[in-house]
């Protein structure tokens, strides 16, 4: 795979390691054939360590639960049993969250009714939700 451009802006910027890859198709972005596992991306300014999103599976379908509209939308149970699929497979989990995902009292901004959905729907599970994953992780390796 030829190395994307904005590994070596980020590597440039003065960045050693970068975790924005999602390594597989999604509604917006993604990059389907980068290595879903962290490595080494030579760059023209150096190396970069990239730690993607971790990506799940769900009936043999590859998905994303741990980040950004997937972990406010999907429930506790869920997301742990995709964590404990992940480490079974000999990978870690990368979670990833935006400031706003975890203050449901943000002001909410006008858009349709797709959007804020998306958006704001499980505001407030999501701090809960990590907090339960992050006590019982010692639970969720063996």
């Amino acid at each position: 795979m030829e190395t994307p451009w904005f590994f070596d802006e980020v590597r440039a910027a003065g960045y050693v390691y970068d975790s924005s890859v999602f390594p597989g198709s999604r509604g917006h972005g993604g990059l389907p054939n980068a290595k879903p596992v962290p490595h080494m991306v030579h760059t023209g300014h150096g190396d970069l360590v990239e730690f993607p999103i971790s990506l799940g599976s769900m009936l043999g379908k590859p998905m994303y639960f741990f980040g950004g509209g997937y972990l406010r939308f999907f429930p506790y149970a869920l997301i742990r049993n995709r964590v404990k699929a992940v480490l079974a497979e000999d990978r870690p989990v990368i979670f990833y969250l935006h400031p706003r995902e975890i203050d449901p009292a943000q002001p909410r901004l006008p858009m349709s009714a797709k959007r804020n959905f998306m958006t704001y729907v499980g505001l407030k599970t999501t701090e809960p939700k990590m907090r339960r994953l992050l006590m019982s992780s010692s639970s969720l390796v063996s």
